[in-house]
């Protein structure tokens, strides 16, 4: 495998003053992205989220379910990536990889499957000393995609893409800390609210039993174990660099409004 250069942004320090702050953080992240430039890893947490899909939003009752979430404390906002409903919290460590398009130009939309097969397979040979990790879709989890990732067939990350003629990014949470049950218990209940009225098959039918965390899977302790297991596996496929991602707040916040106003209606 080639070497590569690899610019870690750790984030997951940091309070957000909304949900959306990582995805508009990330989009502008992308437009600095150059060919041949490094591939950002970065590192967030929401600490009391649901982050909702395009197709969740359509749900005939979905507005009433987030108010209700959102009375009991969640911040519920709709991501514009792939997927479906995600629960997050700080034992949920969300991880997204940017990659740099090779050529300005629509050839970079063309093998969406290749980074997505880049980063399950480098999560199952950072976790190879504590598991043997799957990729494919586990029915009845929350997220469900093709490239979910499992361990004895419990679902503990899901992946999504986001691309631009710039770089594409793959977005991943990670289950870490707790039980991942709970977690499928809350995107349960949103669907249970939400869906009223809606036809089997328009959204994703949870059962809570086929999530699993890394703490239940494979004794992976905490966040910040799991974090270094991924700059560790970085640091064996080429150079890394820590930094701070030094865009402008105000132009972030700006991003935000400007996501919320397009996806969440």
């Amino acid at each position: 495998m080639e070497a590569h250069h690899f610019r870690i942004i750790d984030n997951s320090q940091l309070l957000w003053p909304s949900p959306l702050y990582p995805f508009a953080l990330e989009d502008e992240l992308m437009k600095q992205a150059e060919p041949g430039g490094d591939i950002i890893v970065h590192f967030w947490k929401e600490p009391s989220g649901l982050i909702i899909g395009l197709r969740d939003r359509k749900l005939p009752d979905a507005p009433a379910a987030m108010q209700e979430l959102q009375k009991e404390g969640r911040r519920v906002v709709v991501r514009h990536s792939g997927g479906a409903a995600v629960p997050l919290d700080s034992g949920v460590l969300n991880v997204t990889f940017i990659f740099p398009s090779a050529k300005g130009n629509k050839s970079a939309f063309a093998d969406y499957r290749g980074d997505f097969q880049f980063v399950s397979s480098f999560v199952a040979e950072a976790l190879e000393s504590f598991a043997q990790v799957k990729a494919g879709e586990i029915a009845g989890s929350y997220c469900p995609g093709e490239f979910d990732l499992s361990i004895e067939g419990r679902k503990f990350c899901g992946i999504a893409q986001r691309r631009t003629l710039q770089a594409r990014a793959v977005q991943a949470f990670f289950v870490v800390e707790g039980k991942g049950e709970s977690r499928a218990q809350a995107a349960r209940r949103f669907y249970d609210r939400a869906a009223l009225g809606a036809e089997e098959g328009q959204y994703p039918q949870v059962l809570p039993e086929t999530m699993g965390s890394l703490c239940e899977l494979a004794g992976i302790d905490s966040t910040t174990q799991f974090k270094a297991l991924i700059a560790a596996q970085l640091d064996k496929l080429g150079n890394i660099t820590w930094s701070k991602d030094g865009t402008e707040p105000q132009v972030i916040m700006k991003t935000v409004a400007e996501l919320a106003a397009r996806y969440d209606r």
